[in-house]
């Protein structure tokens, strides 16, 4: 899921709440920073009017090496409330105005909040901003160094570096609590298991506060104390430090007792404590208990922030001989002395409230006070003689007298509650992991029971499959040699080459560890040979015979005869005496052992029956086909008999084919074969095969077709025998009837079919021969196209004589009526006149019509166009009677007002001014001349004078430029001079000058009345301007400037007005248009090349995202707008102090940049991305902020109060609400605003099995989530 990195804007109600983010070891505040000028301002407590703000305390975890660390704090106040942050109680000086503060600090400090709206304010809450060392990075060695390992070794593992105390786990499981040892050892590591440790800074309870584990620094001091009251001389506190363990909290509290004297520490640890002093005195006469139940029974009232829950009571006896502590639970009626007791130490000789490094400490249990998550909250202060004293953990400011034992109201008083982060109550950890290489041993060998063999091949030999490692057989001891079907196959079989016996081996390896082996024995012998022997088998004799079984076996051995191959009865006299079939079988039996060969030998002893004499398939006798065909004797025998054939009735050859495949004749005889028992019949059975000759088929005279006659003739099929035969006509090929007269006499046509009958057998011919008889009609005479005649065209016309047949006919020309020649092509191309003649032909039949259809084809001549008499023009004599009449030569002239159609004129005449066009046509009676003659007729009338302009172009700078002289009227000629002069044939200017002709107009002969007068003229030009964008726009100067090649004389401009100065400045984006002309002649403007001004290169816009790809948390800067090409630019990454980071790349790898970070991370990130154009140099720098990461969220919880996985911490998310479902899809657990709470409990209270369960988060400003957490528990 993607999330935009925008810069947010956190809103705080009056139950304000903060995001926070965690890293290995110390969960930090975080925000996004505000920065504001310092105000001053003086306030008093005594004048708060309105409620503190709810605040939330921050710490971290500081490298040594580190000079500060940024520890983020956050405050909400009512609405509208503005939130301000101090150095102290009294401070004017205004550190930070809104609600989240992160100062950078290299020490433990405590900042003072409070909510401020127009003159009203609160209170000022101490909030602490805790500063603890991280330990040095701790690795981890392991013994022995061999890789694999296997299971079962002692293997020991040493934290190297690290702090002073160590903790091993395997697999996230506690095996070695938290202590000085650096090593551990166990030899029950499984394969797959990680090793790992964390390490943190300890304490040794001795009254002195001065370990690293202390912090740096106290979460409170008395520097701004008032002098110290009667009571407090002796009894004070001056500070708290907290020193964290895995159960415990450690409490030092830099201070003194005198005799009787107490220390209170009221601890707001939870939800719903008390706010007034209203619980009950403890039952007890502990020295711990006095001042709490005075102090009890005088009802005071906390700070409207702090309600105490339990009371941490450092008290010194009466006699001031020893030192006690108890913590008390605060409750109605009676309050408890919790238990186990506390345990304390003391150093005493504190010489006054400056001195912080010893005192005491009290080492109190999370449980015993009450704490499972959140801040936390302090009120301390001593007590002597049974008051109260000014001595608190939040610095009474100015009295310096008792506050004696009256009840008090804390809220008028100086003293507040201090604020501790739930974050200082978790040590700092650095961690290491390994995972060694372990492998399992193999798993333990074992065989099959010992064999006895008569082979020398053993049955399988029974080792067992390994599920570890991999097995071998190999030989241990025996007369011979082994070999193995698969010798790492537990199931192998062995194969010696020697009797004796034999022990075989099975081990099993993995390489690594111990082999693991057993033994088998296996005794082989060599079996007796499988007996010879060979089968009887005889055809029956009468009186029938006897057989007998006959085997053969070595020397030193016995035949047994059986009834069956395997198992069976033993048979004494193996014979048969009877029809029929019986198979005994033979075994060798050694004499000296029990074995016995490996198989028998089978031994079948057959009489069979003789067949019967085959069944005849009868004579057979058939005329001779062509090709001839082939007869084949046929005869059946019984079933499982075969029926041989020979060529005599006894003895003889066997016949394979008996068959007849010539003419003549053939006998076979047929013998029974049992295809069993190879008997055969007694006799034999005779079959007869005869093929007689067939005649040919008839010789036909040929087909007959003919167009029919009048009258119709008759046709008549003929065809021919041989000698001895007949020719049967007949109506079909095959079959049909007997045609005694085949012949046709009408139109049409008919077959018949001709047979060969021979005269002394029924053999007929094979095929019939077929005679065709065809009388085919003629077509009718075609239809004419029509004769055609026409006068000739230019270029001459072709005419083509057409007719038309009926369909299936085509027509056929000839230039005569009968006989003659066939004309291909019936046509006319030249002058004259032709006649074709049309004959009808059937395509099919080719019989022609009986007569022929003349057309006939004329193309005529016609007369030559007429001559023109020429066109007339005449200037006008100034009448509108005056005539013009057109005149042409040709044979019988026609007048027409067009050259194609048009009307016809019987007077072509032009009477007055004006101009007509006539045309003339020649006839000869039948054709008319091709095309018509025109003739114009024009009477002109005056001709106006030319009209001109005088002409002035620019010089292009080249000597031949030419302007030449324009005139507009008729026919225009120029001259020299306005009358007479020279004729000019070309009124041009070449080059710089000037020239003047005159023009004259004419229509013929007719001119005009004057001369016009036109001068043209080239004038100089300045040279082609050149210029240059001298700048273009960029990001800190948005216009651009042209700059023109400078020339004497001139004025320039680029597209308006003109100037002096050939610079043009604050130019707009644009096309600009040079051009220069001399100041004294303006006429002229000589343009150069367009100059081009850039638009305002874009502004550099982008977005960031942010993605989990892999698990890594991938930032990518997009462009917006398209406002920059990704190859164009650079990128800088830079962390809130400006550090460079990352690559000069548009990705960030935020997972590995808050991995490599030296310092604590705390979120919310502050980055900046600076994107410059290496075009254009502009550039962009936004800030982008990760709220939190959550790419690689927990997979498990273990709540076994070990204080790693305890609980599914989800701090860093702002979980607005957090399902948890088994894997039956049953909600189990639901919390709104969840951050921590989760550790493997139902909704109502009971711990859940270890199982895998599925989680639905819900945000306030994203889409759910969901996954899965394995929930794991200590058997």
């Amino acid at each position: 899921m993607k999330h935009k990195l925008l810069l947010l804007l956190l809103f705080f109600s009056s139950f304000g709440t903060v995001v926070i983010a965690q890293k290995a070891g110390k969960i930090k505040s975080s925000s996004i920073l505000n920065s504001g000028l310092p105000n001053t301002l003086k306030i008093g407590k005594i004048k708060a009017i309105i409620p503190p703000p709810l605040a939330t305390a921050g710490s971290g975890c500081k490298e040594e090496s580190a000079n500060n660390i940024t520890v983020v704090m956050a405050a909400s106040g009512g609405s509208g409330d503005i939130i301000e942050w101090f150095a102290d109680q009294t401070s004017s000086t205004i550190l930070h105005s809104g609600s989240i503060y992160s100062p950078s600090i290299g020490k433990t400090t405590t900042y003072y909040v409070w909510s401020h709206s127009g003159a009203d304010y609160s209170i000022r809450v101490p909030v602490v901003a805790s500063v603890f060392v991280a330990p040095a990075t701790v690795t981890l060695t392991v013994s022995p160094t061999e890789s694999p390992i296997c299971e079962g070794t002692s293997v020991t593992f040493t934290a190297n570096g690290g702090a002073d105390l160590f903790e091993f786990s395997v697999n996230g499981i506690v095996t070695q609590a938290m202590s000085v040892t650096k090593t551990y050892t166990t030899s029950t590591l499984k394969k797959g298991q990680t090793v790992s440790v964390r390490t943190r800074y300890g304490i040794t309870l001795d009254g002195i506060l001065t370990e690293t584990a202390w912090g740096k620094g106290l979460a409170e001091d008395n520097v701004q104390s008032a002098s110290l009251s009667p009571g407090a001389v002796n009894s004070y506190i001056n500070g708290i430090k907290i020193s964290p363990s895995e159960k415990e909290l450690v409490f030092g509290l830099p201070g003194n007792l005198q005799n009787g004297g107490s220390i209170l520490l009221f601890l707001d640890t939870k939800p719903s404590g008390f706010n007034l002093v209203n619980f009950g005195d403890v039952s007890s006469i502990s020295s711990t208990v006095r001042g709490f139940n005075f102090f009890n029974d005088n009802p005071s009232t906390f700070d409207s922030y702090f309600e105490a829950d339990y009371c941490l009571v450092i008290a010194k006896d009466d006699l001031g001989t020893s030192y006690l502590a108890d913590v008390i639970e605060l409750k109605t009626g009676n309050s408890i002395i919790g238990s186990p007791q506390p345990i304390i130490s003391v150093k005493e000789g504190n010489l006054g409230i400056n001195v912080y490094d010893h005192g005491f400490e009290v080492s109190v249990l999370k449980s015993l006070i009450g704490y499972s998550q959140g801040d936390i909250k302090f009120f301390a202060f001593t007590m002597q003689n049974d008051i109260v004293t000014n001595s608190f953990l939040s610095p009474e400011l100015s009295s310096s007298s008792d506050y004696g034992s009256v009840a008090i109201d804390f809220n008028t008083k100086d003293p507040n509650p201090v604020v501790v982060s739930a974050d200082a109550l978790i040590p700092c950890y650095k961690e290491a992991s390994i995972l060694i290489s372990l492998v399992e041993p193999p798993t333990a060998a074992t065989v099959g029971p010992d064999q006895f063999n008569c082979i020398l091949n053993s049955s399988s030999l029974g080792g067992n499959s390994p599920a570890i490692g991999t097995g071998v057989w190999t030989l241990k001891s025996g007369p011979g040699t082994a070999s193995f079907s698969d010798a790492n196959s537990g199931t192998s079989t062995a194969t010696v080459d020697l009797e004796g016996i034999y022990a075989f081996t099975w081990s099993i390896s993995n390489g690594v560890c111990p082999t693991s082996t057993a033994d088998i024995i296996v005794e082989f012998n060599i079996p007796p040979l499988t007996p010879t022997a060979s089968d009887l088998t005889e055809c029956a004799s009468l009186p029938i015979q006897t057989l007998t079984a006959i085997a053969t076996s070595q020397t030193g051995e016995t035949i047994v005869w059986y009834d069956a191959a395997t198992g069976g009865n033993v048979v004494a006299d193996p014979s048969l005496s009877a029809l029929g079939t019986i198979t005994y079988y033979a075994e060798s039996a050694k004499d000296s052992t029990p074995c016995v060969s490996n198989s028998r030998t089978a031994v079948t002893l057959t009489i069979n029956p003789n067949p019967i004499v085959p069944v005849s398939g009868g004579d057979q006798t058939a005329c001779a086909l062509s090709p001839v065909q082939t007869l084949t004797a046929a005869a059946a025998a019984e079933g499982g008999e075969s029926v041989v054939w020979y060529d005599a009735a006894t003895g003889g050859n066997v016949v394979t084919e008996p068959s007849l495949s010539t003419l003549g004749s053939i006998t076979y005889y047929a013998e029974s074969e049992d295809d069993v028992t190879s008997c055969v019949s007694a006799s034999r059975t005779a079959v007869t095969l005869t093929l007689n000759t067939k005649p040919i088929v008839p010789v036909s005279d040929g087909d007959k077709t003919e167009c029919a006659l009048s009258p119709i003739q008759t046709l008549t099929a003929i065809a021919t025998a041989q000698a001895g035969e007949s020719v049967v006509w007949y109506d079909a090929a095959t079959e049909g009837n007997v045609v005694p007269d085949p012949f046709l006499s009408e139109l049409g046509i008919i077959t018949y079919y001709a047979e060969s009958v021979n005269n002394t057998t029924p053999c007929v011919s094979s095929a019939r021969t077929a005679v065709t008889l065809t009388i085919n009609p003629n077509p009718i005479v075609p239809v004419s196209g029509g004769d055609q005649a026409e006068c000739a065209l230019s270029p001459i016309q072709t005419l083509t004589a057409t007719a038309t047949v009926e369909v299936g006919e085509s027509v056929v020309w000839y230039d005569a009526n009968t006989d003659g020649n066939i004309i291909a092509e019936p046509s006319l191309n030249s002058l004259g006149s032709i006649t074709y003649y049309a004959e009808s032909v059937n395509d099919a039949t080719s019989c022609a019509s009986t007569s022929r259809l003349a057309i006939s084809l004329t193309i005529n001549p016609r007369p030559e166009v007429p001559v023109s008499g020429g066109d007339l023009t005449e200037c006008t004599d100034g009448t509108t009677t005056q005539t013009l009449t057109a005149t042409a030569e040709g044979n019988s002239i026609s007048w027409y007002t067009t050259d194609t159609g048009g009307s016809a004129v019987s007077e072509p005449t032009q009477v007055g001014v004006g101009s007509t066009t006539y045309y003339a046509e020649a006839s000869d009676g039948v054709c008319q001349s091709l095309t018509r003659t025109g003739v114009t007729l024009t009477i002109v009338g005056i001709v106006t004078n030319p009209t001109a302009n005088d002409q002035t172009i620019c010089s292009d700078g080249t000597t031949d430029q030419t302007i030449t002289a324009i005139a507009v009227g008729d026919s225009i000629t120029w001259y020299t001079d306005l009358i007479g002069g020279t004729l000019v044939s070309n009124p041009i200017q070449v080059g710089v000058g000037t020239a003047t002709y005159y023009a004259e107009s004419s229509i013929g002969n007719c001119l005009s009345d004057a001369r016009t007068e036109v001068t043209v003229s080239i004038t100089a030009t300045p040279a082609i301007p050149t210029a240059t964008v001298s700048s273009q726009p960029t990001c800190a100067d948005s216009t651009g400037e042209i700059t023109i090649v400078s020339q004497a004389g001139v004025e320039y401009s680029i597209g308006e007005a003109f100037q002096d100065n050939p610079v043009f400045a604050n130019l707009q984006s644009g096309i600009y248009t040079v051009s220069v002309r001399f100041k004294n002649n303006t006429l002229c403007e000589i343009k150069g090349a367009d100059q081009i001004i850039n638009p305002i290169p874009a502004e550099i816009q982008f977005e960031s995202m942010g993605d989990c790809i892999s698990k890594e948390y991938i930032i990518t800067a997009s462009p917006l707008a398209s406002s920059y090409v990704p190859n164009n630019v650079e990128y800088q990454w830079r962390d809130n102090l400006g550090n460079p980071i990352g690559t000069n790349s548009n990705t960030l790898n935020g997972s590995d940049i808050i991995a490599s970070s030296s310092a604590e991370v705390t979120f919310p990130l502050n980055y900046t991305l600076t994107i410059t154009s290496t075009a254009t140099g502009c550039e962009t720098t936004n800030n982008i902020f990760i709220e939190s990461v959550f790419c690689n969220i927990q997979k498990g919880i273990s709540p076994d109060g070990n204080g790693s996985n305890d609980y599914f911490d989800l701090r860093l998310l702002d979980v607005k609400k957090l399902q948890i479902f088994d894997r039956y899809g049953i909600k189990v657990y639901s919390q709104m605003n969840y951050t921590n709470q989760w550790k493997g409990q139902s909704d109502n209270g009971n711990e859940l099995p270890s199982a895998t369960y599925y989680y639905v988060m819900e945000f306030n400003n994203s889409v759910p989530k969901t996954g899965w957490i394995y929930l794991i528990r200590e058997k």
